[in-house]
């Protein structure tokens, strides 16, 4: 039986390769070991810059949220969907240019882009566009070349090489988060998942165990293994969340009501609570809007009101990052899989098929404030009545990536081009479609890469593991350091701290006694420096 299948079989039910276990009123989800991209290892040292990414999911009509309001073509191409009449075009308040103005569900913004926290990149798309939302999102979260089945995504490719041991050695906080019940092949690596899925943080806690550690020596206990090291990744994670919540459930500003807004208000108690995750996902769906888009109406279920929640829950979230004092630490960034077609399907009702392009968004307090690029062309458009993109999706990436997170020219574009080379995709952009072209990203904000770490501590296999009265926990220092060394329970329950001392260069080692202790599974988290190390233990009788 292959992996994937073993997975599926599971009582307990498996997505793909990453098993959804439930907490309470929480589920995560335990991820596994992936390959790693060595020559990104330079970068991970830690950081308390996020990206925070919101998907759009179906594919935003980006011509009824950034809107041409002054295009006759725009006019006759969406003259029942769109904002023609006189008193339409007049509610467009929200003007980022004389010609262009948003939706009114987008209103809440309008602050944002006053103050320069708002970056509107218009026009984007994919080479060869793909119009299959299945296909198209997996572009997009692969960053793959249309014609090319990559199974990796971009963001797990990027993490993978920050932290080149995970999980065997877990960075205090998890790499990566997908908040709510949507976990994204974004963070897909060579072997499994790299984030970790939480629907409420207050409510994260430990899985419990498996197996009592012992694996029977055939595939099916191969397979046993695997699935109990996803258990193992959410254990050791769950002290972490429980040492931070729920006193650090706190915002400064009061949040709407929708769907996006409670995701992003439970994103923002994490960063607010001093965890260094580098990337969180979260999404909103609904924006296949073939029927009843409704994009001039938000008070029933359709494109406005998607749009409104979007809006409402972007600026709550903004502002509640500054008056946290973290908003200089976080970048969030919207993508939608494709835009919508020019035309529209037919009368008031009706919506908009699959299209190619669209706007994209930066909020920030560190991002450059502008309008980029130019809007699309409503007259030249392709063999299926689309528009040109004038930008490449992985443009986009490419800027976050090199000016966020300070990833060098050649290795993201090697994060970007997987299974074929390219040449290096541009991270600066024309301000409003001229040639005055800049990044994304303030020049002051602008990352430098990471000088390169070298592991200052080895842990060595703890003796002897399974045990009964008995074991030492190993490892060697390579200078002085202070060391933290504690002992979990299979519940997350914190047990005892065999270590909490400077030590010198050298061998050292602690002995846990479980002569006291119930037969299970335990689990020990050793911190030196910076650099944390967890193991598990198995006591048997």
């Amino acid at each position: 039986m292959k992996r994937r299948d073993f997975l599926k079989a599971l009582p307990i039910g498996a997505v793909a390769t990453a098993i959804p276990f439930r907490f309470g009123n929480a589920r995560a989800q335990a991820l596994l070991n992936s390959p790693l991209l060595s020559a990104l290892s330079n970068q991970s040292l830690p950081t308390n810059r996020s990206l925070v990414i919101i998907f759009m999911e179906g594919g935003n009509d980006g011509l009824n949220t950034l809107v041409p309001f002054e295009n006759p073509d725009y006019d006759t191409l969406r003259k029942n969907t769109g904002f023609v009449s006189s008193d339409e075009k007049a509610s467009l308040i929200f003007r980022v240019r004389s010609d262009l103005g948003f939706n009114p569900s987008f209103n809440a913004l309008q602050p944002l882009w006053n103050e320069g926290k708002m970056a509107i990149v218009q026009n984007i798309g994919m080479t060869n566009p793909d119009m299959s939302h299945f296909r198209a999102t997996d572009v997009w979260n692969s960053a793959s070349d249309t014609d090319l089945l990559i199974p990796t995504g971009w963001a797990a490719r990027y993490l993978e090489g920050v932290y080149p041991n995970y999980p065997t050695s877990l960075p205090v906080d998890p790499i990566a988060i997908s908040m709510g019940d949507l976990q994204s092949s974004i963070f897909q690596g060579a072997s499994g998942k790299v984030d970790i899925m939480v629907q409420d943080p207050t409510t994260f806690a430990a899985s419990g165990e498996l197996t009592d550690g012992s694996f029977p020596s055939t595939y099916g206990g191969g397979e046993l293994q695997f699935v109990e090291s996803l258990i193992d990744v959410s254990n050791s994670y769950s002290a972490r969340f429980g040492s931070l919540f729920p006193q650090n459930a706190v915002n400064k500003v009061s949040y709407p009501d929708n769907p996006l807004a409670l995701n992003l208000q439970r994103i923002a108690w994490c960063i607010a609570s001093g965890m260094q995750t580098r990337i969180y996902f979260t999404y909103l769906r609904g924006f296949d809007t073939h029927f009843t888009e409704f994009s001039k109406d938000p008070t029933v279920a359709g494109h406005g009101q998607l749009l409104k929640y979007v809006g409402d829950a972007v600026y709550a979230f903004q502002r509640d990052l500054e008056a946290l004092g973290v908003a200089d630490q976080v970048l969030t960034m919207t993508y939608s899989e494709f835009g919508r077609r020019v035309y529209e399907n037919g009368d008031w009702s009706s919506g908009t098929d699959h299209g190619t392009t669209a706007p994209h968004f930066l909020f920030g307090t560190n991002v450059n404030g502008e309008l980029y690029g130019h809007h699309p062309d409503l007259v030249n458009l392709d063999a299926n009545t689309n528009s040109f993109n004038e930008f490449e999706f992985r443009q986009l990436y490419a800027s976050v990536l090199g000016d966020w997170f300070g990833v060098d020219e050649t290795l993201r574009t090697t994060i970007l081009s997987p299974g074929r080379t390219h040449d290096p995709f541009a991270i600066q952009f024309p301000v409003n479609g001229s040639s005055n072209i800049q990044s994304l990203i303030k020049s002051s904000a602008i990352a430098s890469v990471s000088p390169k770490i070298v592991d200052n501590f080895e842990l060595l296999p703890a003796l002897p593991n399974p045990f009964q009265a008995e074991t030492k926990i190993r490892f060697n220092l390579s200078d002085s350091q202070n060391v933290l060394l504690d002992i979990f329970n299979a519940k997350g329950d914190h047990l005892v701290t065999l270590l909490n001392t400077n030590l010198g260069s050298g061998s050292h080692e602690a002995v846990f006694s479980g002569r006291e202790l119930p037969a299970g599974t335990y689990y020990f988290r050793l911190q030196v420096g910076g650099d944390v190390r967890t193991g598990k233990l198995v006591c048997i009788k």
